[in-house]
């Protein structure tokens, strides 16, 4: 999923992408939990909010747009009720999110498929940062398969980022990672022959 979300942010660089990126549980950018959760609810409050916003192309000019207009009294009292401390760290996480998308975006059309592997992986690392280990984090199939495409991929094989991410798609819709262990001890997802002749509190039928 954070893959997922990390290139759809990267291709269509909207509002909707960035908070989507940023309620990804493992997203950290260098923060605590608490701080990345404060500073993207200031972020969609102060700015994404105020002002309409198609494109996050410049964010500088976004960010001064949506302080003019969290100034007009006709503002909502939420938006103006945004402290200088919390706008201040929305705008550092607005610029932290562009930055590690930065090398995926300035991928052209003709960037070979190891470049955009590269570029995918760093975004990743960044995105969960500080975790050094990314497979403590129940990342070993995602990173094992990007290391697979990494040694098979042709250096001249261009492809262009939305090419890339149907790829990537596609490739993850057949990987399958190893169940982890425990699971919550009241809860259990049986098929139909497991089921038989046990009795339950609660059944959900899918």
């Amino acid at each position: 999923a954070l893959s997922r979300l990390i290139l759809e942010a990267a291709i269509a660089f909207t509002p909707r992408s960035f908070l989507a990126l940023l309620a990804h549980p493992a997203v950290r950018l260098g923060r605590s939990a608490g701080l990345i959760d404060a500073a993207a609810r200031a972020l969609e409050l102060a700015v994404f909010r105020a002002i309409p916003l198609a494109s996050l192309d410049d964010l500088e000019r976004a960010f001064a747009a949506a302080r003019e207009a969290a100034e007009d009294r006709h503002a909502h009292p939420a938006i103006r009720r945004v402290t200088e401390r919390d706008r201040q760290a929305a705008e550092a996480l607005a610029r932290d999110v562009a930055a590690t998308l930065g090398p995926l975006r300035a991928l052209g059309a003709n960037a070979s498929l190891r470049d955009c592997l590269e570029a995918h992986r760093a975004a990743i690392l960044a995105a969960v940062a500080p975790t050094r280990d990314p497979a403590a984090r129940g990342f070993e199939q995602l990173i094992e398969l990007i290391d697979e495409w990494s040694e098979a991929a042709a250096q001249s094989f261009p492809t262009e980022l939305v090419e890339y991410s149907a790829l990537f798609d596609d490739a993850l819709a057949t990987a399958r990672d190893s169940p982890s262990g425990g699971g919550h001890p009241r809860l259990q997802i049986l098929g139909l022959l497991e089921a038989r002749l046990l009795s339950f509190d609660c059944l959900l039928l899918a």
